[in-house]
């Protein structure tokens, strides 16, 4: 559907929990399961993500090859 989840922000946080990313608000389609965000920077491994919506907190797992 049109149904937007409005994520009033998402991080990104190392295994060690440490945050490497934090974005502002933004609208984002029902489902989406990857954002583009610059990890070059990163080093190779997996990632927690959160995500603050109006309905409750998102968690997810982000692999950086």
């Amino acid at each position: 559907g049109d149904e937007k989840s409005t994520i009033s922000r998402l991080e990104i946080f190392s295994i060690t929990g440490e945050r490497v990313f934090e974005s502002g608000a933004s609208s984002l389609d029902e489902g989406v399961k990857s954002l583009s965000v610059n990890s070059s920077a990163w080093a190779a491994g997996t990632y927690l993500m959160r995500a603050y919506t109006p309905k409750g907190i998102l968690f997810g797992k982000v692999v950086i090859n």
